[in-house]
């Protein structure tokens, strides 16, 4: 009798646990087409309206906070509460590590800093532009009496740990950074660690984020805008080449394969290759979004469509337009003039209605 009594008493505290535990709900930001109701507002996945339509613009979520524009001002909205970040930034962009971005002002001289969950500044808006936290660090450009800048990464105390000496840093992902040197259309591309230090020489044209431990580089020199001279292939995290350069175009490795574009014929077309640089997937498409989730875009006479990793047709070309990598298994496609939403076998999940549509988030 006392193993019954002790059975319910923790099937009851497990069900009192469960309901009180806060379910978060997928949203994704979409902008309505009727003039009467003109707003961006969000959905939950089955098309309800979950935030009403009162913003004039917003992102998706990160962090559970989204972005908000009203008139000229940006905001956020918070998941699953009625409470907001009251519109008073002149610009701001996602959280990441429980900071965001937020601009000063609407001038492209107005200074960026980082404001935390309650909307004030945790790190003063004194630089000229700002990327996102990750790992504990920021890529931030300061001012350096140059015309662009110069960027350099800092702490959470917005102390600068790696000094700013690069005419371009993107955020760290997984203990590296890709930075330039030079700038514009002749600069160089390489990778640094936490400490600074280089760890994939400032050698490239381009270079892409690792991916599956391998990323893109072009080793053309000379103007990286010129599509014909491309000598694309990729390297390993030691900076080998793992894969010979010579493709026109590569984009990072998803699923085990990667987008790329061929040399030896005219015009260049895009297929997928494996990690021995050898085609899985012929190359006969204008362009092409990476695998996410089993599914690739393709584009065939300036229309969308969906294949699988066999390269079979999931959904003909048909769509204006067609959101990659998209996420939770809806995929924002557009279709005579409006956004819906379509699951990974081609399938109606939300159907087209809306002006605008971001992920679900």
């Amino acid at each position: 009798m006392k193993y019954r009594v002790f059975f319910v008493f923790l099937l009851l505290l497990s069900l009192t646990l469960l309901g009180s535990a806060q379910v978060k709900i997928l949203l994704a930001p979409v902008q309505t087409g009727n003039l009467s109701n003109f707003g961006t507002g969000y959905i939950d996945e089955k098309g309800e309206m979950i935030v009403k339509p009162d913003y004039n613009e917003g992102f998706e979520f990160s962090e559970d906070f989204a972005c908000y524009r009203k008139a000229d001002k940006w905001g956020f909205v918070r998941r699953g509460s009625t409470k907001v970040i009251p519109a008073q930034f002149g610009m701001v962009r996602s959280f990441r590590e429980g900071l965001a971005p937020a601009r000063t002002g609407m001038a492209l001289d107005a200074g960026w800093g980082f404001v935390d969950t309650s909307g004030l500044y945790a790190i003063g808006a004194s630089f000229k532009d700002v990327g996102e936290f990750s790992g504990g660090l920021a890529n931030i450009c300061i001012h350096a009496n140059t015309l662009n800048g110069k960027w350099g990464f800092i702490n959470k105390r917005g102390e600068l740990i790696i000094p700013a000496d690069y005419d371009r840093a993107l955020p760290f992902e997984d203990g590296w950074a890709r930075v330039n040197k030079g700038g514009g259309m002749v600069g160089l591309w390489g990778y640094i660690d936490v400490k600074g230090s280089v760890v994939i020489p400032i050698i490239y044209t381009e270079i892409g984020p690792f991916r599956e431990g391998l990323a893109p580089v072009n080793t053309s020199t000379g103007l990286k805008s010129n599509p014909l001279t491309a000598k694309w292939g990729f390297i390993d995290k030691t900076g080998k080449i793992a894969i010979e350069p010579k493709f026109l175009g590569a984009k990072e490795f998803s699923e085990g394969l990667a987008a790329a574009k061929q040399s030896d014929k005219f015009p260049s077309m895009w297929g997928f290759i494996d990690k021995q640089g050898q085609w899985v997937i012929p190359p006969k498409y204008y362009d092409v979004h990476s695998y996410c989730e089993g599914v690739a875009a393709f584009k065939e006479k300036g229309k969308w469509g969906l294949m699988n990793k066999k390269g079979e047709i999931i959904h003909e070309a048909f769509f204006q337009d067609i959101i990659f990598p998209f996420s939770n298994g809806m995929i924002p496609v557009k279709e005579a003039g409006k956004w819906g939403f379509l699951d990974t076998q081609g399938k109606w999940v939300i159907k087209p209605q809306f002006a605008k549509a971001g992920r679900f988030k």
